[in-house]
């Protein structure tokens, strides 16, 4: 079994301004998206696109994702939970779930978030024992649920590459 574990990026939740207060808040049919991107600069990922593992900023080796809402309350004072389990083959290899700050974003209400998505450094401990997971896929499953009990939820394949050390 192969075990991943997850942790918040060092970017956290990105906040941008300009966002009328109509188009950030719950709607019935809430929607996130995962890509990646630099800052607020976000391109969705599709199905199977490759990511590439590198060391992490805090150490350890992974990957970052950028998550985007559409439809979940947002702004100033508004916190959500990001779930997220990995699953290689059917079979959930870990899960992590972390409480940050919503804000209202660009975009039409769009809530871009940083993620890291980092695997456990006592099985992996240098970039070398990943050889085994070139060209593997990944399912993430992540749900994000604002402070109100709305959630919104995506799978997403991604295949993994090797960086450089």
């Amino acid at each position: 079994m192969r075990a991943l574990i997850m942790s918040l990026g060092a970017g956290g939740l990105l906040l941008a301004t300009g966002c009328p207060p109509s188009e950030c808040t719950a709607t019935a049919d809430p929607t996130i998206e995962l890509g990646h991107g630099i800052s607020s600069a976000f391109a969705p990922y599709t199905d199977g696109q490759t990511v590439t593992i590198e060391r992490a900023s805090q150490g350890g080796w992974g990957f970052p994702i950028l998550i985007r809402s559409v439809g979940l309350d947002a702004g100033e004072n508004q916190d959500a939970e990001v779930t997220m389990d990995t699953v290689f083959g059917g079979t959930t290899t870990g899960t992590w779930t972390q409480n940050t700050q919503l804000t209202c974003g660009d975009e039409g209400g769009r809530t871009p978030s940083t993620l890291h998505v980092g695997f456990d450094s006592d099985t992996y401990p240098t970039l070398d024992d990943f050889i085994d997971l070139v060209g593997e896929e990944v399912d993430l499953d992540v749900t994000l649920t604002d402070m109100g009990g709305t959630s919104a939820n995506v799978v997403q394949t991604v295949t993994l590459a090797l960086g450089a050390e």
